[in-house]
């Protein structure tokens, strides 16, 4: 008789099996009763030993899941529940495995099982369920898998406890708490930090909300602006035209930008631009956010540019010389002086669209040429010149030209100084430009 050691290894089985099979081929005969009995035996070790190999990975590793695993066949037949099913459930795997849902069912184990509703559309199915042995309510998803022919050959059903998924979701929303304080604090930073102040007024102008720029801008607390008409707050010879501007905000909906001066606690006073935008808030009631700008600076250089141009004017207006100011890009008149008008009688309309190829008595391509090289050098000295008078005649002058910023752009001031009185235009004198 033969013995065979079933307990030894997986490969070593396979060893044995192949000599069996090599026997067989061969048509050797085995010894009657002994020798098929251990051909039975041993074919039954081996299956055993494959059927084992290919769910060994998978029952591990479904044994070390989180979630429940149940699994059954393709008519319903329970195959498989992991260690999770059992801890979320109640329910061990020796009380289903072998059993079909529907009979579990009938003997109260499960309630809204999913199982037959996958096997019935062939689709995954989603429901809320409650486990009839601890009352721990999950959430169940099934799963078909089909073979080619597209019939379930199998069911995957994952359970998993609603206080878990509960959990994930507060997790979530306490991240995102943290992350919404995170975008209100940067916000704060933002808005009470700007370099430019910011305000809400309602519909009636009181003031609503105020950073702390604006507040600062004023010399107060925000808590003194708040509930406060902002047109308070603008020195009184400006308020008119803000109401008009703010009524024209709020009426048309359309941004608007307005320079005016607001006082401070201590009564001195600043130049703001404010630029005023219609909104609402939640309660859908209109709202205007403004944003200040302070331009005291700004405001005061301007100021000195204007005074220094009054005196500019004044010092040109009382020059003994006629003088024109002119682009030499074009040699068009930009200004002229009184004196100007008075010696060559064009009124100031007229030397308005005056040109310097109509004014000066040469060629026009030796006035272009001389221009581009006044650019150049950036002055010209006293020079002879010829002038054409608004009456036709030519006048004899002298002539110096320089270049010079002038808001923004580079122009040519011209003093000219008469040194003859008118002559005819028959027989003009053309001098050299220089």
């Amino acid at each position: 008789m033969s013995t065979v050691d079933y307990n030894t290894d997986y490969y070593s089985v396979l060893k044995i099996y192949s000599r069996v099979i090599e026997r067989l081929q061969k048509g050797d005969s085995f010894d009657a009763d002994d020798d098929r009995r251990m051909l039975i035996d041993l074919l039954e070790v081996v299956m055993a030993q494959l059927q084992e190999s290919r769910e060994f990975d998978f029952r591990e590793i479904g044994d070390h899941l989180y979630d429940g695993i149940y699994i059954t066949d393709g008519q319903g037949k329970t195959m498989y529940v992991n260690k999770a099913y059992t801890r979320i459930t109640g329910i061990s795997a020796r009380e289903v495995v072998g059993r079909y849902v529907a009979e579990l069912m009938v003997d109260g184990l499960y309630k809204n099982a999913v199982t037959p509703e996958v096997l019935r559309t062939k689709k995954q199915v989603n429901a809320m369920a409650e486990s009839m042995r601890n009352g721990i309510k999950m959430l169940i998803t099934g799963n078909p898998i089909l073979d080619p022919d597209g019939n379930v050959k199998k069911v995957v059903v994952i359970d998993r406890e609603m206080s878990d998924l509960l959990e994930m979701q507060n997790e979530e929303l306490r991240r995102a708490h943290e992350e919404i304080e995170i975008c209100c604090d940067r916000y704060k930073d933002i808005y009470n930090f700007a370099p430019v102040g910011y305000i809400t007024v309602n519909e009636s102008g009181k003031i609503v909300e105020a950073n702390l720029t604006m507040a600062k801008l004023l010399d107060l607390s925000r808590k003194a602006l708040i509930g406060q008409p902002l047109s308070q707050f603008i020195l009184q010879e400006d308020q008119d035209s803000y109401m008009l501007h703010f009524r024209r905000v709020m009426k048309t909906g359309v941004a608007e930008a307005i320079e005016l001066r607001m006082k401070k606690k201590n009564g001195s006073h600043f130049w703001v631009q404010i630029e005023e935008a219609m909104a609402s808030n939640a309660n859908d009631q209109s709202l205007c956010h403004a944003v200040v700008v302070d331009i005291t600076e700004r405001k005061q250089v301007e100021e000195a540019l204007q005074e220094s141009e009054a005196r500019y004017r004044a010092v040109v207006e009382q020059a003994p010389e006629a003088i024109i100011l002119c682009d030499p890009d074009t040699g068009k008149i930009v200004e002229s002086n009184r004196r100007f008008s008075d010696k060559f009688g064009y009124d100031s309309d007229r030397a308005g669209t005056l040109n310097l190829f109509e004014l000066i008595v040469d060629e026009p391509e030796n006035i272009r040429s001389n221009l581009n090289r006044l650019m150049q050098q950036g002055g010209i000295e006293m020079q002879k010149r010829q002038f054409r008078h608004c009456n036709g005649s030519l006048v004899n002058v002298e002539r110096a030209a320089t270049m010079v910023n002038y808001r923004g752009r580079k122009l040519s001031v011209m003093t000219i100084r008469d040194v003859g009185g008118p002559t005819s235009g028959a027989n003009p004198t053309v001098y050299p430009w220089i």
